[in-house]
């Protein structure tokens, strides 16, 4: 069954949950009869979810049993947890296929066994400790599948399959981790650690003498072609054993390339080669080769992923770009894939395409291409060829030949077909050699190990489709150790130093990802000066250089070599120097293999750069960053100045580090207040002593006020310094006060301070700030302040000091990726202050709080308010979840124009215009409530608060539960009668789990079909028809008065319509304070359609300083385009943030929209009774002003355009900016004019209201 409704991962998790308890019973049923449960209930269940990627899902399983899939075009691709059913033996057999296939139910095609078959299942050596968990096949039956189809559209499913698969699926859905915890990173492969040794099996000497014996083999003819594999051992401590999903996500991250495929001509004509011999296959080869070539550019994947994870620390995984056959649809295509040669420089290519075109190439890929079509004669099956062409990878280039045929389209003739093909197609000649089993058997002999699944088959098959590639690019995970294959196809001609570096090439991922690898080497040797530049995103991907791409880059430093045995790179100064940045040039940063000597052989990739920094200032630094890295924490702000020199050097140089400079402290805070609004995740602002750290005060307000995580990493004077009169040194520890949720002074560095000390101090701020990776504790978010000590020098100048020093941070930090101390929850969810966690949707409540639940449930004249700030609705998940709650308790919902629901959102009983309705004393009498249940603690409005509170003076029984993950005070009108720590999606999991409880007699069964158990649901039906009517008739109203786009001029309140409408999706939106957040909640449009926009506000403490920051930081966090609305004393307040926009300010990722609304001054205040007092509200509280914003656009070197009509302003917004802008909404400066027409909106909208009401009839408000 499917179901097509895309819903959060945790509400799928919960059906899932309930499915497989369904099962189960059945089961029990079955074996109380003394019947067998019959094959015939072998079941799927699949419900779309909202997601992005499976693999980085996967590498948060903590599951033994992994399974991960990706087809080489990327169209399709599985990750999965739990076997449900395991079929494995020596020899894969064809009535082991037709018994695999009767367990697959015909009603389910996505139903498929995945899995690998060995090279040789009669290899005599097939005794080899890696190989231990694998017979000679081995194909699974996922229990828990995250999948993705064709359409890019993702799928949570389970599959069952009687009678050990119930007791796996439990298992499975026990653990799940509904949501991805990791290490963030700029790069992949900055998680795996280095190994201790490298060990080439067979060494060269033995290569070159079994080269000796096959060339003579080859010379006598006893065969044409043998292929010669070899392994590469990487051994690693036990304390840093690299994850193999981790590391197939980082050769991922290399395969992500642009690859050519050239042919003669376009694919329906391409030439047809006679594979008769390797004369004319040669000939259709050089003729391929001297034709017009036509280019087709493909930005897809080109290697197939893989890893069956049999155990913890037992794997194989597989990154191979070679096809075995797909067969789908009654058509069966394969390819010929031999030939290889290294891929170069583009000026070097065509010297590399000739040498792929040499005789000794083009002879080992004849012998492939007639085996394949030999083969496909023998199953019945006429092969059409084409080609060759050559396919383009990260590191190589090969020939391939295209391969298809027709199948009859019958079930039982394709999933026979299936069986042939497999069973005789492997292996090829590409993998073995020709003859088969002469090249075979010979392989047994000559090369003296197993090669277990390494150039075998592996994929999945269904009742009527199989999609097999072969297992080369591969390694085994077993211990401590990873072994590498790779193998060479020998032929006459052919030379041992030459063929064993093919296998090296062939390798040289797994060799580069487990090396050392030292950046700073390679710019030291390979650079004078230069401009080296960081990228931005998660994940990015590198050019065929490997060099950071010239579009992504935070900032630039330059770069000084000297001639000093550790390659001491010298920062000499940070800037976002426009001269500079016109002339950057990316380097290449290649990896490079720096061996240490040490008797231990290759020491950590951490050891290396720490043995390599100049002075203990830049050891305590780097190893600040890296910790922060660790945890989690990896965009950092920085504000240059002297004393933060080192931090600042260790940003820029760290593997996992992004980072923007800000010339403003203030604005530097404000950033990674806003970067929390987006994330929920903290960011790092480095600013230098004195003046600079009290300019954080104001965003760090803010933080706190809202529950923002925010780390403020400070740099200080030493003590000798402090108090007697230096220059730039004022008292910095305690100077947020009670702003900051903890705070350490942390002293110089010094080798009497061990190592362990600093990391500890920064995993606790992490944890205070309450932005973790691998766990939500229940702790309170917010900023945190580490204000850390430096003794000049200050550059990272050569000064002496002992490496030894270093063993004081651990040997486990040292040899790891892990932080020095992981924060871990307890049995006890974090947020789930009442609960203990059974299964996702069971759960032993709390007596009191189950009340609670019930009294909300059983209610029908309640009302949903989602509020800003923190516990707001904002993902697409706590919208989804939202969307069920409403639905179940079938009440109004009001949303702030910051809680989610406004714009773009199509979450049923949404109340739009509430802010106006409920302005009315008359409506709000002719409304009452009495449930509120409130998600988010922050309320612009004043009417909704008026509301509540009078709704709580009119009812004793009155009930307002505030949901939030926050344990703070949030309650300003006094009303709040229980506080909830969890947020939408928990709470809605103990809703269904007190509906689904047996023990709330006769409520259950009614509330889960979207009924309450007690009270008039024919009231609440006509309660939210009324006030949808209501919402309806206010906004035609609003369109009338404002003009919508026929204003011959522009108004406050209809900027807020104009912007609300045009804005395109997917955008984040960020709303000023003071009128714009105000006219914003009362008369934005009811979007309903055209994309759903993210909006914040800084209403923790409602200031109007660093708000175009904010916005920023919101933005960044994102990864979205945002769009900044604010009036014209905001925007004076922040105009150093425009410097981040600059003409060159190509160091942002996002697109900035700043929109002014100048009304000359501070408007709002005509809206207050100091309005009445002109003797003193102007010029004090009016505040005129004359600036000009096309000056200030034409300063900071940034797009400006005016708007003057409502015309003008959809126009510019709907434009598509190539840059960053600033559109200057020019309304009345009259601030009298402008609040009489606020006066007169409401009294149109009250009236309209009273026209509504008097047309349905009063509501009857009995309580």
């Amino acid at each position: 069954m499917t179901e097509q409704l895309s819903i959060s991962f945790q509400c799928a998790l919960n059906k899932l949950w309930d499915w497989t308890e369904y099962a189960a019973c059945r089961i029990g049923e079955a074996e109380e009869s003394g019947s067998q449960y019959p094959r015939a209930h072998r079941k799927r269940i699949q419900i779309e979810v909202c997601f992005k990627t499976a693999l980085v899902w996967l590498r948060a399983q903590p599951h033994a049993q992994k399974l991960y899939f990706r087809s080489r075009d990327n169209t399709f691709e599985i990750a999965a947890v739990g076997f449900s059913h395991v079929s494995s033996d020596d020899v894969f057999r064809k009535q082991t296929h037709q018994d695999l296939v009767s367990i697959l139910n015909p009603e389910h095609p996505e139903m498929k066994f995945y899995g690998a078959s060995r090279f040789d299942s009669l290899a005599e050596n097939a005794t080899d400790l890696e190989w231990q968990d694998y017979s000679g096949y081995t194909f699974v039956l996922p229990a828990v599948e995250l999948y993705r189809d064709v359409t890019n559209d993702f799928y949570l499913a389970v599959n069952y399959y009687p009678p050990s698969g119930i007791s796996v699926l439990f298992e499975a859905l026990r653990v799940l981790v509904p949501l991805a915890t990791y290490l963030q990173t700029a790069r992949q492969s900055s998680l795996i650690p280095t190994a201790d040794q490298v060990l080439d099996l067979p060494g060269y000497g033995s290569w070159e003498a079994s080269m000796e014996r096959i060339l003579k083999h080859l010379k006598d003819k006893q065969y044409h072609k043998l292929v010669l594999a070899r392994r590469k051992v990487f051994e690693f401590q036990d304390m840093a054993r690299p994850d193999p999903i981790h590391v197939l996500a980082a050769l991922d991250e290399t395969d992500k390339k642009r690859h050519v495929i050239k042919s003669k001509t376009s694919p329906q004509n391409l030439s047809r080669i006679d594979t008769g011999s390797v004369e004319s296959c040669r000939e259709g080869l050089y003729a391929s080769r001297d034709a017009n070539i036509l280019e087709e550019t493909c930005d897809v994947q080109r290697s197939y992923a893989f890893c069956l994870q049999v155990a913890d620390g037992r794997a194989f995984i597989s990154h191979t770009p070679e096809t075995l056959f797909r067969i789908a649809g009654g058509e069966l295509k394969t390819e010929a894939l031999a030939g290889t040669v290294r891929r170069g420089p583009d000026e070097e290519e065509a010297f590399e395409i000739g040498q792929l075109f040499s005789e000794k190439n083009l002879d080992e890929h004849g012998f492939v291409v007639r085996h394949v079509t030999n083969t496909l004669s023998e199953c019945n099956l006429d092969a059409e060829t084409w080609g060759p062409h050559v396919r383009k990878l990260a590191r190589l280039m090969h020939l391939v030949t295209n391969i298809e045929s027709r199948i009859p389209y019958t079930p039982s003739c394709i999933s026979d077909t299936i069986y042939q093909v497999l069973h005789r197609l492997h292996p090829t000649p590409a993998v073995c050699g020709a003859p088969c089993e002469k090249a075979r058997s010979e392989i047994r002999e000559l090369e003296g190990f197993d090669r277990g699944l390494f150039a075998g088959p592996l994929g999945w098959f269904s009742r009527d489709a199989a999609e097999f590639c072969v297992a080369i690019r591969s390694a085994v995970f077993y211990g401590n150790k990873v072994v590498a294959f790779a193998g060479s196809g020998i032929v006459p001609g052919s030379e041992a130093k030459s063929e064993w570096d093919e296998t090296e090439l062939k390798m040289s991922a797994f060799s580069d990802l487990f090396s050392i690898r030292s950046e700073m080497d390679y710019l030291s040797n390979n650079c004078q000066t230069g401009i080296v530049q960081h990228g931005l995103t998660n994940g990015f991907q590198n050019s065929a250089e490997d060099s950071f791409p010239s579009d992504r880059k935070t900032g630039a430093f330059t770069i000084s070599s000297s001639v000093r045995d550790n390659c001491l790179v010298r920062i000499q100064h940070l800037t976002m120097n426009s001269e500079h940045e016109k002339s950057a040039k990316t380097l290449p940063l290649r990896s490079i293999e720096t061996r240490v000597g040490t008797s231990g052989g290759q020491m950590s990739a951490v050891v290396s750069q720490l043995g390599k920094l100049p002075n203990l200032n830049a050891v305590w630094s780097f190893c600040c960053v890296e910790e922060l890295c660790r945890n989690g924490i990896d965009t950092f702000f920085i504000a240059p100045g002297s004393r933060s020199a080192p931090l600042a050097v260790a940003v820029v140089t760290s593997r996992h580090a992004r980072y923007f400079v800000s010339h403003d402290e203030r604005g530097a805070g404000f950033l990674a207040v806003g970067y929390a609004r987006g994330t929920s995740r903290a960011a790092v602002v480095i600013t230098s002593s004195g003046t600079a750290v009290a300019n954080l005060l104001p965003a760090a307000v803010e933080a706190y006020s809202d529950s923002l995580p925010v780390i403020l990493l400070t740099a200080d004077r030493p003590p000798e310094l402090r108090d007697i009169g230096a220059n730039q040194t004022i008292d910095q520890v305690g100077v947020f006060g009670k702003y900051v949720l903890w705070s350490v002074d942390v002293p110089c560095p010094s080798e009497e301070i061990p190592l362990g000390y600093l990391l500890k101090r920064v995993d606790t701020a992490v944890r205070m700030s309450g932005s973790f990776t691998c766990s939500r504790q229940q702790q309170p978010q917010g900023p945190v302040h580490i204000n850390m000590m430096f003794r000049e020098n200050l550059a990272p100048d050569e000064q002496v000091w002992n490496r030894s020093y270093l063993r004081t941070a651990g040997s486990r930090w040292l040899k790891s990726l892990c932080p020095s101390t992981t924060y871990q929850a307890g049995g006890v969810k974090a947020t789930q202050t009442y609960i203990e966690r059974k299964r996702p949707s069971t759960f032993l409540l709390h007596h009191g709080f189950s009340v609670l639940l019930k009294s909300v449930m059983n209610e029908y004249k309640g009302v949903i308010i989602t509020a800003g700030g923190c516990g707001a609705v904002r993902t697409e998940g706590e919208v989804i979840a939202l969307r069920e709650i409403a639905s179940l308790l079938d009440w109004p919902v009001i949303s702030d124009v910051c809680g989610g629901l406004r714009l773009g959102t199509d979450v049923p009983n949404v109340i739009h215009y509430a802010n106006l309705m409920f302005s009315s004393a008359f409506f709000r009498s002719q409304h009452s409530f009495r449930v509120v249940l409130q998600f988010g603690e922050r309320i612009t409005s004043k009417s909704i608060l008026k509301l509540i509170e009078e709704c709580s003076r009119d009812n004793e029984s009155f009930l307002h539960a505030l949901v939030s993950p926050s344990s703070k005070c949030s309650d300003s009108a006094l009303t709040v009668t229980h506080r909830v720590e969890c947020d939408v999606s928990e709470f809605l999991i103990m809703m269904k789990s007190v509906a689904n409880s047996p023990q709330e007699v006769g409520h259950s069964t009614s509330l889960c079909n979207g009924k309450h158990g007690h009270g008039d649901l024919k009231s609440s039906s006509s309660k939210l028809k009324a006030l949808t009517e209501v919402s309806t008739s206010i906004d035609k109203l609003l369109d009338e008065a404002t003009g919508v786009l026929k204003e011959e001029f522009l108004t406050e309140p209809g900027c807020a319509r104009v912007i609300t409408r045009s804005i395109l999706a997917p955008c984040a939106l960020f709303i000023g304070n003071s009128m714009p957040i105000r006219d914003f909640d009362q008369f934005s449009f009811a979007r309903t359609e055209g994309g759903k926009l993210r909006v914040a506000a800084n209403r923790g403490a409602s200031g109007i300083d660093g708000l175009v920051s904010t916005g920023i930081g919101f933005g960044i966090g994102l990864n979205l385009d945002v769009v900044i609305i604010l009036g014209d004393m905001s925007m004076i307040h922040d105009l150093n943030a425009l410097h981040l926009l600059r003409e060159h300010g190509e160091q942002l990722p996002i697109r900035v929209t700043v929109i002014v609304i100048n009304n000359g001054g501070g408007g709002i205040f005509s809206m207050l009774p100091i309005s009445k007092h002109p003797d003193v509200f102007s010029p004090v509280f009016d505040t005129p002003h004359s600036l000009d914003f096309r000056s200030v656009c034409c300063m900071f070197g940034i797009e400006y355009i005016p708007a003057k009509t409502a015309a003008d302003l959809s126009a510019a917004i709907s434009r598509v900016h190539q840059r960053h802008c600033l559109i200057e909404a020019i309304v009345s400066k009259d601030h009298q004019v402008n609040a009489a027409l606020h006066e007169k909106l409401r009294k149109i909208v009250d009236q309209g209201v009273g026209r509504t009401v008097s047309k349905s009839g009063p509501e009857s408000n009995s309580t």
